[in-house]
């Protein structure tokens, strides 16, 4: 399988270990096990840079029939040879979703869409201290910046899957 075949096996798995147990708010284990995992099934010889990456993420949000815009000023997802690939299925599953580097990315995509919110300075301050605090402690070292339970238990659900 090629690189972005691979990719997209891993996280539908993932996906659906997410959505079965509804898992929120765990896109720094998801990034982390996503790439740890990805680097497993490619071939030995296949040149790729993958890393995780700090994002925000603008989406509609559904309540019942009435959908609201939302900005997550602090995501992390992978970025794989310079495709950014969500592995959080909290998020990806999200209508309209938009992925934004930059304060000044999203701030342009919200005055151009004319959606009524903005990036004020609470979001700049989290979006900042998020991307920051993130980048001083990203390691590949167990319970250092994700859920160790967490991740074992999605895990099991791949290497269960893969043992089918």
């Amino acid at each position: 399988m090629s690189l972005l075949e691979n990719s997209a096996f891993l996280q539908r798995i993932m996906f659906d270990f997410q959505e079965e147990n509804n898992i929120e708010r765990e896109c720094v284990s998801n990034t982390h096990f996503f790439l740890t995992e990805l680097r497993k099934l490619i071939d030995d010889g296949v040149e790729f840079i993958a890393k995780p990456k700090v994002v925000m993420a603008f989406y509609m949000k559904k309540f019942g029939e009435i959908r609201t815009p939302v900005i997550n000023v602090a995501h992390v997802v992978a970025d794989v040879d310079g495709v950014i690939i969500d592995p959080s299925y909290e998020i990806y599953s999200k209508d309209k979703l938009k992925y934004f580097d930059t304060i000044k990315e999203v701030s342009e995509y919200l005055d151009k869409a004319n959606c009524g919110i903005e990036v004020d300075r609470y979001a700049i301050t989290e979006f900042l201290t998020f991307k920051n605090l993130y980048e001083e402690n990203m390691t590949f070292e167990k319970g250092k910046v994700y859920d160790v339970e967490y991740y074992d238990k999605q895990e099991l659900y791949l290497y269960n899957y893969i043992m089918q």
